[in-house]
């Protein structure tokens, strides 16, 4: 008879108990029939030995599979490795050496192998590794009408796991004034796209807090869905850092990291509130909200929401901006812009003409144009604020945010 329950305040795991020996779980200590099994730390854990205590520790790859345990029971500084394991995408193991009893194996996560099931548990669910497949309907499963409640990371072990936690992390935005301000932008942008109230954790992620649609405004459901996702979703988080150098995504080094820039969101503040009432052009149109969504589609993470080409399978590729060529490539908008503009369609917002802004013969700034759905072609010049305006809008906004942080 196996009993176990997770029935902490946070549905945490606290107790497992499988023909009558029990396990205790506190915190990283874990406890068999009310002795003391294990400490597990960031790098390992430390397991009684007689009187003292043998440290292991653990070699993970990019998943977050334990692959090797390695300790130094004879404390003459030479390691002996007492687990290796290999793993088949969907987490099956073909062990190569084993003498330690660690359990936590397949991206991080406890196997529970009595009475032969061999499941892994996730906290929200069990995983089944011989068929890949979750024992339980995925609880969002609404969302993604293409795919099997059932399967595991969009069926791409390969690129996803599954660490059941929020998933927009903001923390190292909160450490400067460039960074608190770009998240007061992203924040009070988002809810005019979406109606999304967005606050800050204690731990440094984005939440949602309410939901509130005006009667008499449009918002995009296509951005509101999409960003519930990157919220609220059980596969991955994205990260936010801050830029000098343009808002962007290292595709290829950190391919959920989001840079943002503040300057580009004073450029926007600059360029198109100054020009709305000759030009017609809202200043969210082109916003630190828009910004962060087209950036989030460079991510991996981000992408995986949509569905592939044949709608079979999540997407696995990220979004692509057209390739530069010797001509500039103007007038070629590119798939991330696309998708952009599928939200800002149904804000009845201009939508983005191009990709690349060329400068006209006659000015040093890029010239953006905007096409209003009665087809009208607008352009509107990105123009930098001044060292003022931005200073102004940098003091500004960082104290804003203050009442969207959790205490």
């Amino acid at each position: 008879m196996c009993h176990i329950f997770p029935d902490d305040a946070n549905g945490n795991k606290l107790r497992k108990t499988v023909s009558g020996i029990s396990q205790d779980y506190l915190g990283g200590i874990e406890y068999t029939n009310g002795a003391i099994d294990a400490i597990y730390h960031e790098e390992g854990r430390a397991t009684p030995s007689g009187t003292s205590w043998q440290y292991e520790y653990y070699l993970k790859d990019h998943l977050g599979n334990t692959r090797v345990i390695f300790t130094d029971s004879n404390d003459d500084g030479t390691p002996e490795i007492i687990q290796e394991a290999d793993y088949y995408p969907f987490g099956m193991r073909h062990d190569r050496s084993v003498t330690a009893t660690n359990h936590y194996l397949y991206n991080g996560k406890e196997l529970n192998d009595e009475l032969g099931l061999d499941w892994y548990d996730y906290g929200a669910r069990w995983l089944d590794v011989e068929t890949g497949r979750w024992s339980t309907i995925d609880p969002l499963a609404e969302r993604y009408a293409s795919m099997s409640p059932f399967n595991y990371v969009a069926n791409n072990p390969i690129i996803n796991i599954d660490p059941d936690g929020r998933k927009i992390k903001v923390s190292n935005l909160l450490t400067s004034d460039e960074g608190r301000a770009t998240l007061f932008s992203i924040i009070y942008d988002i809810r005019k796209i979406t109606g999304l109230s967005l606050a800050i954790s204690k731990d440094g992620y984005f939440k949602i807090e309410y939901s509130h649609r005006h009667r008499n405004r449009k918002y995009s459901d296509v951005a509101t869905d999409f960003l519930r996702y990157l919220i609220e979703d059980e596969s991955n988080e994205i990260k936010l850092k801050m830029s000098n150098e343009g808002s962007r995504v290292m595709s290829r080094k950190t391919p959920n990291t989001v840079e943002l820039d503040f300057r580009d969101v004073t450029e926007s503040i600059n360029s198109f509130n100054t020009v709305y009432h000759t030009t017609g052009v809202p200043e969210i149109t082109y916003s630190g909200g828009f910004i962060l969504l087209h950036e989030s589609l460079h991510t991996q993470y981000g992408a995986s929401y949509f569905p592939a080409s044949d709608r079979s399978e999540r997407r696995t590729e990220i979004f692509d901006d057209p390739a530069k060529n010797r001509y500039g490539n103007y007038g070629v908008k590119g798939e991330t812009v696309e998708k952009v503009n599928e939200m800002r369609a149904e804000m009845g917002l201009p939508l983005r003409s191009e990709y690349y802004f060329p400068k006209s013969s006659d000015s040093a700034f890029p010239l953006s144009m905007w096409t209003f759905p009665d087809e009208r072609d607008v352009p509107v010049f990105l123009k930098p604020a001044s060292n003022a305006r931005h200073d102004f809008l940098l003091k500004s906004y960082s104290r804003l945010l203050n009442p969207y942080i959790e205490k």
